[in-house]
């Protein structure tokens, strides 16, 4: 039982035979010696947050330490029932100790996991719970092992999380932000060249005095800037991985080709804009 190993006698049995402090004969009373590594078991199992338990697989009788009754927030001492206790998991840890559990059980092995549970108030802690089995004669017939509090630290492990995508949240902003002041800068590029050629085309046209070169320059100039927008975009879907796929054997050509690179002319070489005059 949990209880009994953690009692007088077992720490008295810990201490070395010859040790004057440690009590001798049957029935000795309590030394002081034994009181003070009582208090020592007891205080350092409070301030690590731990507690022992045991399960015995034939009697399937479980007993606690008074810490994991805390942790639990139930009455110290009070009679435990394994399937009330193992419903206070959440559903998730409940599944993975089962599982886990039954395993070390067939193998005679152990086993560690953190589990979350509800306490009696309704409270939500996070536990580590280990455990290994004990074998007779290559039966199991015992499980024992310890239960941590360790709520605190996932507490600190989830803000630091939170933290970390704050962080990374912020800095794609920031990349982001860049970036689009980056995609204004090269997209106004080109359409401003567009709408300075088109109006300057109008200008020739209505005034009567068509050049056909000059239209041709004109609308020249439009095309090339059209088509470097949309290499601009083919770019773009490129490098975000969402480029449409052409079927297989598809050699129709774009409406607009898309040649050249980000980087845009907006004046095709040969047609300055100036050559659009409205004489």
């Amino acid at each position: 039982m949990v209880s009994d190993m953690v009692n007088n006698a077992d720490l008295e049995s810990a201490m070395p035979a010859d040790d004057p402090a440690r009590p001798q004969g049957p029935g000795a009373a309590p030394s002081a010696a034994s009181t003070d590594y009582r208090k020592m078991y007891d205080r350092i199992s409070s301030l690590a947050k731990i507690g022992v338990w045991e399960f015995d697989l034939t009697t399937e009788k479980m007993s606690w330490t008074d810490e994991i009754y805390d942790m639990f927030e139930l009455p110290r001492g009070s009679a435990l029932d394994r399937p009330a206790i193992v419903a206070m998991y959440e559903d998730g840890s409940r599944k993975a100790m089962e599982r886990l559990r039954t395993k070390a059980i067939n193998t005679g092995g152990s086993f560690a996991a953190d589990i979350c549970i509800r306490t009696a108030s309704g409270g939500k802690k996070w536990l580590r719970l280990t455990g290994d089995v004990e074998q007779e004669d290559g039966r199991s017939v015992r499980i024992f092992g310890t239960k941590q509090d360790i709520s605190e630290v996932k507490a600190a492990q989830e803000k630091l999380q939170a933290l970390q995508a704050e962080l990374i949240h912020a800095s794609r902003e920031s990349a982001m932000g860049a970036m689009v002041a980056t995609l204004a800068h090269d997209l106004n590029q080109p359409l401003t060249a567009i709408g300075n050629y088109a109006a300057g085309t109008r200008r020739v046209v209505k005034k009567g005095a068509v050049h056909p070169e000059m239209v041709e320059a004109g609308l020249q100039a439009i095309e090339r800037n059209a088509a470097a927008l949309g290499n601009m975009i083919r770019k773009l879907r490129e490098l975000n991985g969402r480029q449409p796929r052409r079927p297989a054997g598809d050699r129709s050509k774009p409406v607009i080709p898309e040649s050249g690179s980000l980087d845009v002319a907006s004046e095709p070489e040969g047609y300055p804009a100036r050559h659009l005059k409205t004489s």
